[in-house]
């Protein structure tokens, strides 16, 4: 076991690793075991994405959702040019702590009361995105609304009770479908659970080889479970 993934009383992981084991349990904990080295998404596909999350934005400015975001950054780090928030799980003796920036936030209104629906944007080449990608998108954005839920309360822009998980066209730009997506109550304990498969106490549940052609080069690189099943040890 990984010296990041012994016996300690505090671990800390970003919003996208934890996500991305809906995807594999695998990827996420190479994606864990790896986080202090220059292991990481090359440079050229954060800018590309990054800029494109930009351009998804814009149309959907307003006052109420710039004075949110305002509101909020008090509340945030600020890293890389983008606002981190952090909140933390207690569980058996050790504390988890889970951090990420949220893609956009709406504001709806419901009588004479505002409420913030958090987004998180996807874009994909394909006329649709897979379900597992779809069911990744999800749960980062069902971790974001609990990473938020507080801090919403407080800026005065409480959390609706659904969010939206955008798909964009990379071809056109045009909004492929919108899908809305609750709040999970149990999300904690999916958490604890989560990490606890990183550490080896619960079982990986490992998807379908199928499924390894989407997961991303640097990550077939160095995932045995994927060199094993091909029965190559130098395959990507």
């Amino acid at each position: 076991m990984s010296k990041y993934l012994q016996d300690k009383r505090f671990y800390s992981f970003n919003v996208s690793t934890l996500s991305h084991s809906v995807f594999c349990p695998v990827r996420s904990k190479i994606e864990v075991l790896n986080k202090n080295s220059n292991f990481s998404t090359p440079n050229k596909v954060m800018r590309i994405g990054t800029r494109m999350h930009e351009l998804y934005l814009f149309p959907n400015k307003s006052f109420n959702r710039v004075l949110c975001r305002a509101r909020l950054r008090k509340y945030s780090i600020r890293k890389y040019d983008m606002d981190i928030f952090s909140k933390e799980v207690k569980s058996k003796g050790y504390t988890i702590r889970v951090s990420g920036a949220y893609d956009d936030v709406r504001i709806i209104r419901v009588g004479d009361k505002k409420y913030s629906v958090l987004v998180e944007i996807k874009t994909t080449s394909k006329k649709y995105m897979w379900s597992h990608e779809v069911n990744t998108a999800k749960k980062q954005l069902q971790l974001y609304m609990w990473l938020l839920k507080e801090l919403l309360d407080l800026v005065k822009f409480p959390l609706w009770k659904r969010g939206y998980v955008e798909i964009y066209s990379q071809k056109t730009g045009n909004l492929i479908k919108a899908i809305p997506v609750e709040y999970d109550n149990n999300i904690e304990e999916w958490i604890k659970y989560t990490v606890e498969c990183y550490m080896g106490l619960k079982p990986i549940r490992i998807p379908d080889l199928k499924l390894c052609r989407y997961c991303p080069s640097h990550i077939r690189k160095v995932c045995n479970w994927y060199k094993i099943r091909r029965g190559n040890k130098n395959v990507i």
